[in-house]
């Protein structure tokens, strides 16, 4: 019996894509049948407002390995591509963007790699042709995380990858705000890397604003690491420091009877500073906060809609 590969397929505003998408991953799937693998597509529509979903209703009966499923709004591409691998029922699993930024052939590569004895493979981008704004974003992004969350993540980033299923339960149960390939670079198993050059978008435009990137840096960084609260602790700490040693100072010059500081100035810039400080600290731990009681609130990450 023959192995097979799942891919899921998050969907949102990618109806111009998605015929010469099929058509592509129909070319991948007669590729892998020679090295004796199968391909099953999961295709997850996360909300779109477009005919998404009425064309791949109708690409599901032209192409037999292809599911397609859609929520009832738009929870985001994380939510999305983990309701598709819950479905997943392949030997091994992959989440591909659906704009065809990430060529679909990588799989066919990626499918080999993994034959060969490797559980986890990731295509890493070692060029875009994006515009200059999104290389310069991605960038700082990339540059971030390895700074302050997991130093081996590979500096250009990467979407694209194939890791085994036996490993598909804790990309499922990991927390709603994680973002799947921190997840996989955080269990710890080193990657076989497939170097690639992320293409230019041909269809459509990309709804992946500047909100949406900020929102997802909140994300990473108050998911995967420790050390904003560190930060505000040691600022904290020296700032108290630095106030009890200005407080010593004051009393010295007041027993040697010298005049000291007068007015008000001083304290109210003091005041202020550290009433700031008070505030970025309570708003640090209200996102950690915030991202606890949203895993326990028991609210559904993701919700099927059915066709009545």
């Amino acid at each position: 019996m023959s192995k097979k590969i799942s891919v899921v397929l998050p969907v949102y505003f990618n109806a111009q894509s998605l015929p010469e998408l099929l058509t592509r991953l129909n070319n991948v799937k007669n590729d892998l049948l020679k090295i004796r693998l199968d391909l099953e597509v999961i295709a997850v529509v996360d909300g779109s407002e477009d005919n998404s979903g009425d064309i791949l209703d109708n690409l599901v009966n032209n192409y037999d390995f292809l599911s397609s499923y859609q929520l009832t709004k738009n929870f985001g591409e994380a939510s999305a591509s983990k309701f598709g691998l819950r479905k997943v029922t392949g030997d091994a699993f992959c989440v591909l963007a659906a704009d065809l930024q990430d060529p679909p052939e990588l799989i066919l590569d990626m499918a080999k790699a993994w034959l060969n004895g490797n559980s986890y493979v990731i295509c890493e981008r070692i060029k875009r042709d994006d515009p200059y704004s999104s290389r310069l974003l991605a960038r700082l992004y990339y540059k971030f995380v390895t700074k302050f969350i997991i130093p081996t993540y590979p500096k250009k980033g990467f979407d694209l990858f194939l890791m085994d299923s036996n490993y598909l339960a804790v990309v499922i149960k990991s927390s709603k705000s994680s973002s799947i390939p921190l997840i996989l670079s955080w269990i710890g198993i080193k990657p076989v890397k497939i170097n690639y050059i992320r293409q230019a978008r041909k269809h459509g435009k990309s709804t992946w604003s500047l909100l949406k990137k900020v929102n997802l840096l909140f994300d990473v960084l108050f998911s995967f690491s420790i050390k904003p609260i560190r930060i505000v602790s040691l600022i904290g700490a020296s700032t108290s420091l630095g106030g009890f040693i200005y407080g010593l100072v004051v009393i010295l010059e007041r027993m040697s009877g010298q005049a000291g500081p007068q007015g008000t100035a001083s304290l109210i810039a003091l005041v202020s500073f550290t009433s700031g400080l008070i505030l970025l600290s309570l708003g640090i731990i209200s996102e950690y906060i915030w991202r606890i009681w949203n895993e326990v609130n028991n609210r559904p990450e993701s919700i099927q809609r059915f066709k009545p």
